[in-house]
């Protein structure tokens, strides 16, 4: 009985220092979560104050850029608005040069154009006598006023308005026009005004341009600067992760050594104690067999071989 207390004693003991390092494990691992939870958000932290730059840098691009072209784009804006109503007014007295030349021959050519000689569909002597005295004698008096002309209705006068509008395309292709060198003197009060916009607008372009490539290329430059930073951010912090994870990987380790070392301190004492208690329990058996030899129940212990009794206690 002695030997068996002792025996538990030292397991008990053995079992208590197990738990003790079992539970300093588990606090070692649990510390080494904290830690890389914590090495986790220290690196979330600094990517989101990192993206927060990032925005603002593109933020800040975006106003200078949305600057540039309310100032110079502006002018440029300008700039082609008076080109083209220089162009438009241009235009404009070349038109009003060819009308006047034109416009007296378009009409010349449609007053000596006479209902009462011509051949118009669905306009007969009845209706030529009354378009007459309504007033409209030539191609030049008719209008969508000749409506009011009794019996002149739709298709009368889409006929009439048919045959001023052919002939006034006949004037117009043998009307003259003005000369090459009119037209020249035209162009020309125009031309040098177009010329300095034009290259005013050429200026302010390329200077646009040149301030925009600029623009970009400084924030490209930042915005590689940021990747930069993070990409040490993060090396950083998997080195700081690697650190921390190896510490207490170590001490993890050291925890599950101890265990082994407290194991195989306590392993010979158990084994010694064993071996006693094995030798103890022999001898108990030897002791018991011969007193039941002599007891009332020594001819059932008799039968038996000391070996299988042996056996039989020891596996009780």
């Amino acid at each position: 009985d002695t030997i068996r207390a002792e025996r538990a004693t030292v397991q008990e003991e053995l079992a208590r220092t197990e738990r003790n390092l079992l539970e300093k494990k588990k606090r070692t691992i649990e510390a080494l979560q904290s830690e890389l939870a914590k090495n986790q958000a220290d690196l979330n932290a600094q990517l989101a104050a990192l993206n927060q730059r990032r925005q603002q840098t593109r933020a800040t691009e975006t106003a200078n850029l949305n600057s540039l072209q309310a100032t110079l784009g502006t002018q440029i804006s300008d700039l082609d608005r008076k080109i083209a109503a220089l162009n438009q007014r241009e235009a404009e007295e070349i038109n009003r040069a060819i009308s006047a030349v034109r416009d007296p021959f378009v009409q010349t050519f449609l007053r000596n154009r006479w209902i009462a000689t011509s051949s118009i569909s669905g306009i007969g002597a009845t209706y030529v006598s009354r378009l007459q005295s309504a007033g409209f004698r030539t191609a030049a008096d008719i209008s969508w006023n000749v409506r009011r002309v009794r019996g002149i209705g739709q298709s009368r006068t889409v006929a009439l308005m048919d045959w001023r509008k052919g002939l006034e395309t006949q004037a117009y292709n043998k009307a003259p026009t003005i000369s090459a060198q009119e037209k020249s003197a035209i162009q020309v009060r125009y031309r040098q005004e177009r010329q300095n916009f034009e290259l005013e607008r050429q200026r302010l372009q390329t200077q646009l341009n040149a301030q925009i490539a600029s623009t970009r290329q400084h924030f490209a430059n930042l915005q590689q600067s940021l990747n930069d930073e993070e990409q040490k951010i993060r090396v950083a912090n998997t080195q700081k992760k690697d650190r921390i994870s190896a510490d207490y990987n170590s001490r993890v380790a050291t925890v599950e050594l101890e265990i082994v070392a407290a194991q195989k301190r306590v392993a010979p004492t158990l084994t010694d104690l064993s071996e006693k208690l094995r030798g103890a329990q022999k001898q108990s058996f030897a002791l018991r067999w011969q007193e039941a030899k002599h007891s009332s129940q020594g001819r059932r212990f008799a039968a038996l071989r000391f070996r299988d009794y042996l056996g039989k206690i020891v596996a009780g």
